[in-house]
């Protein structure tokens, strides 16, 4: 298990980004001690960051990429990825 700090590190993003990833219910920590709050990770949950990173880069919403980790509107949220991309270009070509 990692400390939520040396995940932090692994995966190179912010303990204030864990955080707020717990909050909202994209990225739960493995455990939660209850004596002194530290959470924790473990290698499972890399492939997991490691898409919600990805998603994130490609400028998914948090309320995109968890409809998508719960396997919810994939398609839907793919075509309107995918419009607002032609769009952005024709945009640019203007």
């Amino acid at each position: 298990m990692y400390q939520i700090g040396e995940f932090s590190k692994i995966n190179r993003i912010t303990v204030k980004t864990l955080r707020y990833y717990d909050r909202v219910g994209l990225l739960k920590p493995a455990f939660v001690n209850d004596d002194n709050g530290y959470r924790y990770y473990t290698s499972e949950q890399l492939p997991i960051i490691h898409k919600i990173i990805a998603l994130r880069q490609m400028d998914f919403s948090i309320n995109e990429i968890l409809d998508l980790l719960k396997g919810e509107n994939d398609n839907i949220i793919f075509e309107n990825k995918k419009e607002k991309i032609l769009n952005d270009i024709q945009e640019k070509k203007k």
